[in-house]
């Protein structure tokens, strides 16, 4: 059994997979279930449980005993002889706590989930090549659709197809008995390509270098800081990181009403953040961010779950069976009786 997600390994999508707790939150004891859990993998971002030293030392010395032996490089993963592997990111690559890293950040050195997914399989291979079940979850594009980052999302959701493909390429091999199934537990934010104020235009995606996550941490940084910033500096950094006034054409009335807000936001230190489930966004952000989305073609309907349907596709054994209209709590029942 192998479960992995680019964000913590004891979030709430991993965790459903090896713990027993009432309160996705309960990150120590999550921690210690999956010590217990006698999963061959486990890989993530990190591991939340450890904050105090205490519990630190009671979840590593828990999974010492487990067998788990800990790492940060993927490629290690072969090499370490050991039965049970957990893959945590490099603390100094990553996003934070609970991510790995937007792909559109470009973080140097940072883990992939395609990296992250060959690890688990080769891992697997070792230890149960002749049957064996893989959970592999991009929680960034789930973040950046709370965050309404449109191109943060569909730049991971390319990243994840780098992933789909590790997982294809080992189904060429092995097409008789390997079954693969891709879908989501719930849609956020409900994305919708088009706008009522502008043409779409998804070129205009490659333009963005920078996540809506980090420009909002830049610009609290600024404030907290008490660094002092002119306009014409913000004008150069969201050209160079958000093609403002060259590849996206920027109006003059869109310059006047951010800078209006600039000299709130950040100058004049007078402004809210907006609240989403994962992060905090200085009001600024929101505004560059809607309007980049306006000038791509992209909309959102909420910063949360929506009762939106998600895709299911699956190729392989048994693929016909996640064919109709699913209720999710129906594919794994149809996993586990396709494995009896």
């Amino acid at each position: 059994m192998a479960v992995l997600s680019s964000c913590a390994a004891d979030d709430a999508t991993p965790a459903a997979f090896y713990a027993h707790q009432v309160d996705r939150n309960m990150f120590y004891e999550i921690n210690l279930d999956a010590a217990a859990s006698g999963y061959d993998f486990l890989g993530g971002a990190s591991l939340r449980g450890v904050r105090k030293p205490e519990q630190a030392k009671e979840v590593y010395s828990a999974l010492k005993k487990a067998g788990y032996a800990i790492t940060h490089n993927p490629d290690s993963v072969t090499l370490l002889g050991s039965d049970r592997v957990m893959l945590l990111a490099d603390p100094d690559k990553r996003g934070n706590d609970n991510s790995i890293g937007y792909t559109v950040d470009s973080l140097q050195g940072a883990m992939t989930v395609a990296q992250m997914t060959q690890a688990a399989l080769n891992h697997l291979m070792k230890q149960s090549p002749d049957q064996f079940f893989m959970m592999v979850e991009d929680g960034e594009i789930d973040h950046a659709s709370h965050a309404n980052d449109a191109g943060a999302a569909i730049k991971d959701i390319l990243s994840f197809q780098d992933a789909i493909k590790v997982a294809y390429d080992f189904y060429k091999q092995h097409p008789d008995e390997t079954l693969i199934i891709v879908t989501a537990d719930h849609d956020t934010g409900g994305m919708a390509i088009g706008s009522r104020t502008n043409r779409v235009n998804l070129n205009l995606i490659d333009s963005q270098r920078i996540s809506k996550d980090k420009f909002s941490d830049y610009c609290r940084s600024l404030i907290r800081n008490n660094e002092s910033m002119s306009w014409d500096e913000m004008k150069k950094f969201l050209s160079d990181k958000l093609g403002f006034w060259t590849t996206v054409p920027i109006t003059e009335n869109e310059t006047k009403d951010l800078q209006v807000l600039f000299d709130k936001a950040i100058v004049a230190r007078e402004s809210q953040d907006q609240r989403t489930l994962y992060n905090n966004f200085n009001q600024f952000a929101v505004k560059v961010f809607d309007l980049f989305n306006s000038h791509v073609g992209t909309s959102f309907i909420s910063g949360n779950h929506t009762a939106n349907p998600v895709p299911v596709f699956a190729i392989g054994a048994g693929a016909n069976n996640f064919k109709k209209a699913l209720n999710n709590i129906e594919i794994p029942l149809l996993i586990y009786d396709l494995t009896r």
